[in-house]
């Protein structure tokens, strides 16, 4: 039916495929084909105009339709027919319509949504509340901050997740006063928790100190696994004093040990190495992931005994904080953890080899590549050998022999790790593998990472393969361009900042490694941005990025 209106010409053609386009009695495939063919025949805005038009007088589930449309083929031309939908007597069309405001990104119509905080529907409150934050400025802040007094606590507590995940410094007071109100309900004062920790406002410390001898267990919890976040001195004894409490639930001490870690202060090396010993599994696990972030020299001995612990999580714990230290001491105990243990540990044991990079540590990966019985611990074995990054035959040749592996994710370890270590004498037989192993190029990452080593030993072809993928906009471009980095290429930093405005945050940490690596000022500006990220781990990365480049 579809396909024979799309082959007459005339009006009335037209008009069949827009009542299909919109109606509430067709399947949704068929309604999604016929907007497609409407966007074909008459373009973004001549269907905005047609859509438009039926706004008028179609009923409510017409309608509905109508501006769902509009949103999803449709862009700024389009906004002043979902502004008109605003005033739509159904709540469901002037949802849509607020969602696909925020969708196409319109800042102009922040006025007109403002207007809507008054609305008696919570939910279309909490649309309007999302969309302006997404929009951001000076009328993000404002619904924010008159939202958060809102008399639905459903809504307060979603202004506390949004200032979690974009924090406003002009907003550390209202969610003070949230956290301080003995009326609030537990979920609004824990979210208030969350989001004062993302704001990092000294302001907020002595009340998120004082959170850890809360009334409400929620609040203690919470409190105590954000207070690492400000490296504050002050909050030194009271983590300690929360941490061999018994007040809560382990998990909730936990908190209080990765806390003691992320603070940096020496003092924490002592109450952590006894946390080692406590009963609780979850304290003692947070303990060793705490001593590894607090980096002090004396942590290794307690984390190498922590490899024998009864407990599964622990033992992993415990490998990936001595990955994270990179002291080659611990080589020994990883290299017997790599063999010796369960799966999820010889994994992080193999993983720590490779972080801590000394090529002490390659003999015992080259042995888990080829006898491991777990695809898992194989690759990790062999991600590990091309961070320890060092050029070798005899590696690069393991890695060669594991891209026939019948395990994927064991190929796409071994492709990565490659670029890193294959020498240029191998060029000619990982062109050869490429060409007679068809599996390596239907994946795409396998790809992309081969592509790489190929470009990292002066294939010009290859390195033009990169480039054309990075300026594209295809799912495994990120790869390429962060591969385009890895190999020096100065056409890299242009992709790579590009990439700091992908929606994946892993995409983005991604970007700013490779930004860091390039060390090219031209990527600072977008680093900056990214200091805003709604991501607590994107901000940090862009700190240390920007810091890096700056050194260089």
């Amino acid at each position: 039916m579809i396909a024979g209106l799309e082959l007459r010409r005339d009006e009335e053609s037209v008009e069949g495929l827009l009542d299909l386009a919109v109606s509430p009695s067709v399947e949704d495939a068929v309604r999604a084909v016929a907007q497609r063919a409407l966007v074909r025949r008459l373009g973004t805005l001549e269907l905005a105009q047609r859509l438009g038009a039926r706004l008028i007088d179609a009923p409510a589930p017409h309608r509905r339709l109508i501006v769902q449309a509009l949103v999803t083929h449709g862009d700024l031309r389009s906004v002043p027919w979902l502004l008109a939908a605003l005033e739509d007597p159904d709540e469901d069309v002037r949802r849509i319509s607020v969602r696909g405001l925020g969708q196409l990104g319109s800042a102009g119509v922040a006025d007109e949504l403002l207007s809507l905080l008054n609305d008696p529907s919570v939910a279309l409150r909490l649309d309007v509340c999302r969309t302006l934050a997404r929009i951001g400025g000076e009328a993000g802040h404002r619904a924010l901050a008159r939202l958060i007094e809102d008399p639905s606590a459903r809504l307060r507590e979603e202004v506390c997740i949004l200032l979690r995940e974009q924090p406003d410094s002009g907003l550390v007071g209202a969610l003070l006063a949230r956290l301080g109100d003995p009326k609030e309900r537990s979920e609004v004062r824990f979210k208030a928790v969350e989001a004062l920790s993302a704001a990092r406002d000294p302001v907020a410390l002595p009340a998120l100190i004082a959170a850890l001898g809360d009334s409400d267990s929620a609040v203690r919890s919470t409190a105590a696994w954000c207070l690492g976040a400000f490296r504050a001195p002050e909050a030194h004894e009271p983590l300690v004093a929360y941490l061999f409490a018994d007040a809560d639930g382990e998990y909730a001490h936990a908190g209080a040990a990765i806390s003691l870690g992320l603070s940096g202060d020496a003092r924490a090396l002592e109450p952590l190495r006894r946390a080692l010993d406590d009963e609780r599994e979850a304290v003692r696990q947070w303990a060793a992931e705490g001593l590894g972030h607090l980096k002090h020299a004396q942590s290794v001995p307690p984390l190498v005994l922590a490899l024998e612990d009864v407990s599964e999580a622990v033992r992993e714990s415990a490998a990936r904080a001595l990955g994270r230290l990179g002291d080659p001491a611990a080589l020994p105990s990883l290299a017997a953890a790599l063999v010796g243990d369960e799966v999820p540990i010889r994994a992080a044991a193999a993983e720590a080899i490779g972080a801590i990079g000394s090529p002490e540590g390659i003999d015992g990966l080259m042995e888990a590549t080829a006898s491991d019985l777990h695809e898992r611990v194989r690759a990790a074995a062999a991600e590990a050998l091309g961070r320890v990054g060092v050029p070798s035959p005899e590696v690069a040749r393991r890695l060669l022999h594991l891209l026939s592996e019948e395990s994927l994710c064991v190929r796409r370890a071994a492709a990565a790790a490659l670029a890193a270590v294959v020498e240029p004498g191998q060029l000619p037989a990982l062109r050869t593998l490429i060409r007679e192993e068809p599996r390596l190029t239907e994946d795409a990452p396998t790809w992309v990472s081969l592509i790489t080593a190929r470009a990292r030993l002066g294939d010009e072809a290859a390195r033009e393969a990169l480039w054309r993928l990075a300026k594209e906009e295809q799912a495994e471009s990120w790869r390429a361009a962060v591969g385009l980095a890895q190999i020096g290429d100065p056409r890299a930093v242009e992709p790579n900042v590009r990439l700091l405005r992908a929606r994946e945050w892993s995409v983005k940490l991604q970007a700013i490694q490779a930004l860091a690596t390039l060390r090219s000022v031209l990527g600072i500006p977008a680093l900056r941005e990214r200091l805003r990220d709604r991501t607590p781990a994107v901000r940090e990365a862009a700190a240390r990025a920007i810091a890096a480049i700056e050194r260089a």
